[in-house]
This record gives C-alpha cells, structure tokens and sequence, in this order.
C-alpha cells in the first residue's frame, strides 16, 4: 500500500466517512467504519484497495464498510494522515483492544468484570459524543 492510496483513504473517511460502532444489548459491540456514496465509484475503489463489503440501499445509496480487525488494519494504516476524525479513530482502536480483554467475573462467567464493562462503556459513550 502506497502513502497516496492511504492519504487519499485518510481524505474519504475524514470528509464521508463514519467511525462507529453499536453496542448490541448483551453488552458487545458491531464495530466497524462506512462510507457512503450517491454512485459506487468511491466505495468500490474502497472496495478493490481494502477489502471490505459495498453495497446499495435507496436510502443510502452506495456503502463501503469494513468490519472489526479490518477496519483496525485500514486506521493504522491511514491515521497518521487523518485531520478531523484522528479523535475518533484513536478511541475506536482503544475500544477494540479493550473488545478483545477476556476479564471476566470468574472462571465459570461468559460476562465481563463490572470494571471492564465500565471502562468499555465509557470509550463508547466518548465516541459517540464525539460524533456530534
């Protein structure tokens, strides 16, 4: 991957771009970034240089989006040339590295430590509010 291909990336996600993700309510989390488009140029270049899915919806109209550690790969790559959404890719990684902590209440518990959900809880929260 060249540097043009990544700051030109850094471009798209900064200005069309959505870093989020959606707490489920058994407490996980849908991670992942989009782009969204009124013709497929754009997100099927996404498409061809990272990976990912687009697809189309007459609401919408076309939607690049990569997923979990995808979209983690396409921000290490791509950060150091984002202006105005570094804040939220920076969070969004926190997020995900505290996704993949396996603290949980006792050996014989599926659930998070109380401490982990909390400390999750507020990185998601901080994202959100950042996208406002």
């Amino acid at each position: 991957m060249n540097d043009k291909i990544r700051s030109y990336t850094a471009g798209i996600i900064d200005g069309e771009g959505h870093i989020g993700c959606y707490r489920r309510p058994n407490n996980s989390y849908d991670m992942r970034i989009s782009v969204q488009m009124k013709y497929d140029k754009v997100p099927n270049w996404l498409l061809k240089n990272w990976g990912g899915i687009v697809f189309y919806s007459k609401s919408v109209k076309w939607t690049w989006r990569a997923r979990e550690t995808l979209s983690i790969k396409i921000l290490n790559e791509v950060e150091k040339y984002m202006v105005e959404k570094k804040d939220q890719s920076y969070i969004y990684k926190k997020l995900f590295n505290l996704k993949q902590k396996n603290i949980r209440i006792n050996q014989f518990s599926s659930a998070d430590s109380p401490e982990l959900l909390q400390e999750k809880d507020n990185l998601y929260l901080l994202l959100r509010e950042l996208h406002n």
